[in-house]
């Protein structure tokens, strides 16, 4: 089983209908949903989501955001591949297209699509990603930055705590798993030269090069 976070600003009735979407492509499994709907920043969505995911038995923890789409039958299986292949994998993200089919920007992802598998240097976008829940629960720190508001670097960042604590850790694309990014960007554009500053400052903090 996963735990599914669906982390959101959005409003009860909006979230609800993104989450049958995504649970109408369930396979016979059981899956957690974790939808938040705070009218916060997205680091608080996602860090409630992921105390609630960590008060739960399932070993990994998904988190997909709400301008996620296209899924498919079998997505959360393709989604975590990666994690069950590879010890040294921190984070499995899907490979995220466009609308309209082309390939959606990815961090530090390359766009070898002829490959199974991509690596994404130091950090790779959360938009649609899985990860351990041990890893989590291993390092107290290994959640989203507070001080950031709207959305916006608060991945980077935690990414970078990632690899922090896990040196030889990878974050990999799984190509086989594609999933639509209508890429809304909420609250982030006004936010992203402040939380830049933030993540900088975070990171001398934590003495990691940013």
């Amino acid at each position: 089983m996963y735990s599914i976070i669906i982390p959101s600003c959005k409003n009860y009735e909006e979230l609800m209908l993104h989450t049958e979407l995504i649970r109408c492509k369930d396979t016979e499994r059981l899956y957690t949903y974790i939808p938040t709907g705070f009218q916060a920043s997205a680091s608080v969505n996602r860090n409630y989501g992921l105390t609630q995911a960590l008060a739960l038995q399932n070993e990994i923890i998904i988190m997909i955001d709400d301008d996620i789409g296209g899924f498919f039958p079998g997505w959360q299986d393709a989604l975590t591949a990666p994690l069950r292949e590879d010890s040294n994998a921190l984070i499995s993200s899907a490979r995220l297209i466009t609308p309209d089919g082309f390939l959606s920007p990815m961090m530090g992802a390359d766009n070898k699509l002829d490959k199974k598998r991509s690596i994404a240097e130091k950090a790779i976008l959360s938009a649609a990603i899985a990860f351990r829940k041990k890893d989590i629960e291993a390092y107290p720190k290994l959640h989203f930055c507070m001080n950031m508001l709207g959305s916006g670097w608060e991945d980077t960042l935690f990414c970078r705590m990632f690899t922090k604590y896990f040196p030889s850790g990878k974050f990999i694309v799984a190509n086989d798993c594609r999933l639509i990014h209508y890429h809304e960007m909420k609250n982030q554009n006004q936010h992203f030269e402040y939380n830049q500053r933030v993540y900088v400052k975070e990171c001398q903090k934590e003495g990691i090069h940013a």
